[in-house]
């Protein structure tokens, strides 16, 4: 992804009950994290890229 560029992401909790946590790390470092609990709640986290990568889902960096 380009520097400079606007990023939205977010994850949604499937269950009708529990939290779900979202958070991006750029090179080991916490740069933006949300939780939302309840059914079906979504965490999203939104800024502008300096560095992100994407993994495959169910990963860890």
């Amino acid at each position: 992804m380009p520097r400079g560029h606007f990023v939205y992401l977010s994850a949604q909790n499937q269950s009708y009950s529990g939290t779900v946590t979202f958070r991006v790390t750029v090179d080991g470092a916490v740069v933006s994290t949300n939780t939302s609990g309840g059914g079906y709640g979504i965490a999203s986290c939104s800024d502008c890229c300096v560095q992100l990568f994407f993994l495959p889902f169910g990963s860890t960096a």
